[in-house]
Parts: structure tokens; sequence; C-alpha cells
């Protein structure tokens, strides 16, 4: 028995209206989850050489939207750092130079060997991944805790150096025998004395 398009005034069941609909969702969601899994593989590549298949920058939003951000660095073979340091350069008015500790409170030493907690907290701060507003409240809060104890006079400039000894790759270490490249940061900004109170 045929079925004949409805007459006016008629309205198509439910479903019917979902039977149609089936076979457009069922594309649908096999190309959204095609797509979903070429993404997936394209995130194993190194950052450096990973196409970026979403144009505007909306790579990185899908990835938050999906919770698909991948971060691959678990599988690392060797510690990315063969040592990782911190400290306060204080520089005076005639060029002598001292140091200090970068762990308030107290301006302790970075601690040898480097804690974990310590360890991600700065080098996650520095990079940029916690923002820069983290970066700049601890500047901040530095530069008030030097004058506040007096390791920081008119006329000095102070700034956060950090060595960063990346591990190299055994190919390399075997042609030259050096195990690690160091990389130094310099984070400097103008020390701002503190106003004192008027009487």
């Amino acid at each position: 028995m045929s079925s004949l398009p409805p007459t006016a005034g008629q309205t198509i069941p439910e479903e019917t209206v979902s039977k149609r609909l089936r076979p457009f969702l069922a594309v649908l969601i096999v190309v959204f989850a095609s797509c979903h899994a070429l993404k997936l593989l394209v995130s194993i590549l190194p950052e450096g050489n990973r196409p970026d298949l979403l144009p505007f920058g909306m790579s990185n939003a899908y990835e938050v939207l999906t919770g698909s951000q991948q971060n691959w660095n678990m599988f690392s073979t060797i510690p990315s750092h063969h040592d990782y340091d911190a400290r306060i350069v204080i520089t005076a008015a005639d060029g002598v130079t001292r140091q200090e500790g970068v762990l308030l409170p107290g301006f302790q030493r970075f601690p040898k060997p480097e804690q974990v907690r310590f360890y991600n907290f700065f080098e996650r701060m520095l990079d940029g991944s916690m923002g820069d507003e983290v970066r700049n409240a601890y500047l901040l809060k530095m530069d008030a805790a030097l004058w506040e104890s007096g390791k920081i006079q008119p006329g000095e400039t102070w700034a956060l150096e950090v060595d960063e000894d990346f591990t190299r790759h055994l190919k390399y270490i075997r042609k030259d025998g050096q195990i690690f490249q160091r990389r130094t940061q310099r984070f400097a900004m103008k020390p701002q004395p503190p106003v004192s109170p008027n009487p």
C-alpha cells in the first residue's frame, strides 16, 4: 500500500519526520567524529610541526570546548631540565651586584635539588601558562618586600633571573659531551619606593 503525500491541512507525523532526519543526523555524526579523530591525531605531533586545522586560532577554542587539549610531556624519556635555578639580582648604582632568594617570605634561596611544587610554580608562572597577571603580581609583591626589608635602596635596580639548563638529546651529547644547554631569562621592573604617609 503506497503512502500518499499529505493534503492541505494535514500534518506529517513526528515519527515520519524523525525517520527522514535519521540519515542526515547519521552523516553529521560521522563527519564530526572523523574531524575530531583527525584533530586528536594531529595533536600528537610536536607543537612546532603541528598544522593548525582551524582558521583564526579556533583550534585552541575547540580544544577547550571539547576538553581535547593534549600535553604529551608525560611521555618524555628524559627530564626536560638538567637543572633549574632562580634568584633576585640587585644592581647598585656603581654596577656591583648582589643576590637574594626568590621565595617569600624571607627571601629564601631556590631549593636544591628543586622541589616539584616550587619548580612547577616558577616554570608555569614565568612561561605565561598562568597568565601575565600572576607573574606581574609576584614581581610587585617581591618589589614591595625588598623595600620593606631594606634590601634595596634608592638608585638600585633589581631583576628576577632564571637559569634553565635544558637536557640535550643523546645524539648531540655524544658529539661534544655537553649534557645541557643553558638559557637565562631576566624579568626586570623599575623599582617603586614605598610612598611614606603624610604626617
